[in-house]
């Protein structure tokens, strides 16, 4: 195993005249091109954690199918309102956010780019990549993009995909007008153990869970944990990962649980930080 590390340091539905279309949460009246899944594997699943404890044992998986989509808070202050243009309209859709995952790509299929952007409100976690339930039907993204302009994620930030997923290019950026807040991980890719089949730690080439390269460029914000290689599960695969993380003499950066060159179970090969006005402690 390779560890090369370098770190330098309701339910409403309306069509309007202007071309909106909007609607609150209910899994029939879901606007294309979102889409809604139960997501029962992997870590993603346990939506309680920073209250150390698990409250439930899935969460609800809202997918963007590849559209750039917004994140923003809702009319009510619990919710979160997901915002993209299909067809020449705006669509919006609300729902709860403390168990919502965003995921950027597809359930079970592929697609080549994606782009999440959060602004404000809380979310439960947010994927970059899609999420996939077996290796017949893995979910691939060719480039996947988080921009953190504000608002909290209670827990992941993921750049590539779950379970069983392949992305080749991850960027998460948090340089926007408003500093965010991650209070879990921000990490490659995850799958927590729920794939079993095959080896502990395999190549690369034979991890059903993997990105090649993921690049962070945080300016801003308060984070837990980041992981600029490996991943969640001991079948999940970061080959290299990069970050600038340079924050302002006046705003620094602040990393309150760790910041890793390789993390949480996943196998790594390399990871390149250049790091400014970051403060970095040890505090859950």
């Amino acid at each position: 195993m390779n560890h090369k590390i370098h770190i330098w340091l309701t339910t409403i539905l309306l069509l309007s005249a202007n071309n909106i279309i909007s609607a609150t949460i209910n899994e029939n009246t879901v606007p294309e091109p979102f889409s809604v899944q139960t997501i029962d594997k992997t870590d993603l699943a346990k939506y309680a954690v920073t209250t150390k404890a698990t409250t439930s044992s899935s969460a609800t998986g809202l997918f963007a199918n590849g559209y750039p989509t917004t994140i923003e808070e809702g009319t009510d202050s619990k919710n979160i309102k997901v915002t993209t243009t299909y067809n020449g309209k705006e669509v919006t859709y609300e729902l709860p956010g403390s168990s919502t995952v965003v995921f950027g790509g597809k359930y079970n299929d592929d697609c080549d780019a994606t782009n999440i952007t959060l602004k404000s409100g809380t979310v439960y976690s947010i994927v970059g990549g899609g999420y996939g339930t077996s290796s017949e039907n893995s979910a691939d993204v060719t480039t996947s993009t988080i921009n953190l302009n504000g608002g909290t994620v209670n827990n992941w930030v993921v750049g590539g995909g779950a379970y069983y997923s392949k992305t080749t290019t991850a960027n998460i950026n948090a340089k926007g007008e408003a500093a965010p807040t991650v209070n879990g991980w921000m990490i490659g890719c995850i799958e927590s153990g729920s794939i079993t089949t095959g080896t502990a730690y395999p190549e690369f080439d034979n991890t059903p869970c993997k990105l090649e390269t993921m690049n962070l460029d945080i300016q801003k914000g308060t984070y837990w944990l980041i992981a600029l290689a490996g991943g969640n599960g001991t079948r999940s695969f970061t080959k290299t990962g990069n970050a600038t993380i340079k924050g302002t003499s006046d705003a620094p950066v602040s990393i309150n649980g760790g910041l890793f060159g390789c993390g949480s179970n996943g196998r790594g090969e390399s990871a390149t930080g250049s790091i400014e006005y970051c403060t970095l402690s040890a505090n859950e």
